[in-house]
Parts: structure tokens; C-alpha cells; sequence
């Protein structure tokens, strides 16, 4: 609710506050799926919007706790958050103009989440893959992302 209330407020601050909170409350908890998934909340959300002051000390402190996210989904199996997280790392990595990290993060989110047949978000990846080609200059891998046939599936 806090990542709800964050995205669709004036003001993100109260839900940035509001997901600080909550992991502080689920560290010690031992409640690991609800932490990672509070912080992989709060990673999207200062990538998404970062305060104006500092928006780059805002993206670095994003990839950590995406980071951290993304290693408690994998220490619980959890192969759909964990492709979520890693794309919102490739998210990150291309905010900050790091393209050969966000294509490798954006690989690695695709791949995981054909492996589990979650093909509505595989399929979405195409797009920044092709975007992070395109700024690499890297144009046919770019046209292949951007010219899937109906019938095919990335993998």
C-alpha cells in the first residue's frame, strides 16, 4: 500500500517514509519474502521518483536494495520476483547510462521469466532491450528485439 500510496501521490515522500517503516518492522521479523518484496517496493519507487535534490544518490541507494531484494527471491525460490527485480535493476542501470549492465540485467529478467512461462512479461522485455541496443549502437540485435513474429517466444 505504501508503494501504491508513493506512485499515485503529489508527494512520494510519504510512502519512501512509509516502506523505510515497514523494513525496519520486517528485518526483525524474519518475515524475508515480505521484506524482499518492501524492498524491491522502495528500489523501484526512488528509480521511478527519485527526490530532486539528489536523484543520482537516489539510484545508487535504488540498486542496493534491489540488490538485496534480489538475493532474498533467490534464497526462496521465487523465480517470478526475482525476474521482476531484475528488471527493475536493468531499469536502473539504464537511467544511470550503464547500457552493457541494463542489457545484461534485462537478459537475465527475460530469460528468467520465460523459464517460467511468463511470457506477458518476457515478451514486454523486447522493448528496453531494444532501446539498450539501439544506444549501444548495436541496431540489428535492437531490430531483431523489435521484430518478433506472433508466434515466437524469446528465450
Amino acid at each position: 500500500l505504501a508503494l501504491e500510496y508513493a506512485w499515485t501521490a503529489a508527494d512520494a515522500d510519504a510512502g519512501i517514509q512509509q516502506l523505510h517503516h515497514l523494513i525496519g518492522e520486517l528485518r526483525p521479523a524474519g518475515r524475508r519474502w515480505n521484506l524482499a518484496f518492501a524492498l524491491q517496493s522502495l528500489g523501484r519507487l526512488l528509480s521511478i521518483r527519485p527526490p530532486e535534490i539528489n536523484p543520482s544518490q537516489a539510484l545508487n541507494q535504488a540498486l542496493g536494495y534491489l540488490r538485496e531484494a534480489l538475493a532474498l527471491f533467490e534464497a526462496l525460490g521465487d523465480a517470478r520476483e526475482s525476474g521482476n527485480t531484475l528488471r527493475a535493476l536493468g531499469g536502473v542501470y539504464l537511467l544511470q547510462q550503464r547500457l552493457p549492465e541494463a542489457r545484461q540485467y534485462f537478459e537475465a529478467a527475460q530469460q528468467r521469466l520465460a523459464a517460467i512461462d511468463d511470457w506477458g512479461h518476457a515478451v514486454n522485455l523486447h522493448w528496453q532491450l531494444a532501446d539498450v541496443n539501439f544506444q549501444l549502437g548495436d541496431h540489428p540485435a535492437a531490430f531483431q528485439h523489435l521484430a518478433l513474429r506472433d508466434d515466437a517466444r524469446p528465450g
